[in-house]
């Protein structure tokens, strides 16, 4: 990703900019994008975000911007603090309100790893479950993590390695819903059967 074109009209207007940006971790890492200056001939990092509109809350606006610049939902903005930045750019001074969130992507298949999406579709009538299969064996080879509303192939067996809070949803989902009230057969194929909740 490359600096939003706003951030160079603001240092070139001479005006506060106002920035909600989101702080996304994995482990001990932190989700951030280069921000590069030719003049200077230095490259700096910045947490995704962008420029708070008017009558915008932060909240609302770090999660507009992650899905304007990522294609990515993120739920649970968190408000952590606000932080000053006067600095250079391009040659120009800048200055900047930041409010900072911490959140999280509310795609569970882009969950602690670097993740890429393919789509793969065929046209109504045609038969798919052959070219389906295919793509899928492929996919294993890489641990592919499968859109939830999308047709696949996998079971709770070939998906529990693949999800690193795999045990700790199975606990929450036997604590809410104990009597399988949800349960259907595609649920039971990827999910497995509701175990019985452990006391605490």
């Amino acid at each position: 990703m490359r600096p939003p074109v706003d951030a160079a009209q603001a240092v070139i207007a001479g005006r506060v900019r106002a920035l909600a940006l989101a702080i996304i971790r994995r482990g001990d890492e932190l989700l951030v994008f280069e921000v590069p200056d030719p003049v200077r001939k230095v490259t700096g990092f910045r947490p995704p975000g962008g420029s708070i509109e008017f009558g915008e809350t932060g909240a609302a606006a770090v999660v507009r911007e992650i899905r304007e610049e990522l294609g990515l939902e993120i739920v649970d903005p968190r408000y952590l603090g606000t932080v000053e930045n006067i600095y250079e750019w391009l040659g120009r001074p800048g200055h900047e309100i930041v409010l900072l969130y911490a959140a999280r992507f509310a795609d569970a298949t882009a969950y602690g790893r670097d993740t890429c999406y393919i789509a793969v579709h065929v046209s109504r009538g045609m038969e798919f479950e052959s070219y389906f299969r295919a793509v899928e064996r492929i996919m294993d080879d890489y641990e592919g993590r499968p859109h939830w509303g999308k047709r696949h192939y996998q079971t709770a067996a070939t998906l529990a390695g693949r999800y690193p809070e795999w045990e700790r949803f199975q606990a929450v989902r036997a604590r809410l819903d104990p009597n399988g009230v949800f349960v259907n057969d595609y649920v039971e194929r990827v999910l497995g059967p509701v175990r019985t909740p452990v006391a605490a």
